[in-house]
């Protein structure tokens, strides 16, 4: 496994979604600390679970495209 290009598949496939999971969860976990009403805190967990979704899947396919691993370059 000393293949650079190897460490970036695992990286950009793999433990860059994971990081944006946890990041995702411990947002989740400070909005049910809110002192807010559960209607307001359900709108706040969806709007989170959107975005970092949103974000996980733009950024993963952005950095795979960039290192040439899904819409190889001519």
């Amino acid at each position: 496994m000393n293949n650079k290009r190897t460490w970036k598949l695992i990286y950009d496939a793999f433990i860059f979604p994971v990081f944006c999971i946890v990041a995702g969860i411990i947002f989740i976990l400070s909005a049910q600390l809110t002192p807010f009403s559960n209607l307001e805190k359900s709108r706040t967990i969806i709007a989170i679970i959107v975005i970092f979704l949103i974000f996980a899947v733009s950024m993963t396919c952005y950095y795979l495209k960039r290192d040439g691993f899904i819409f190889k370059k001519k």
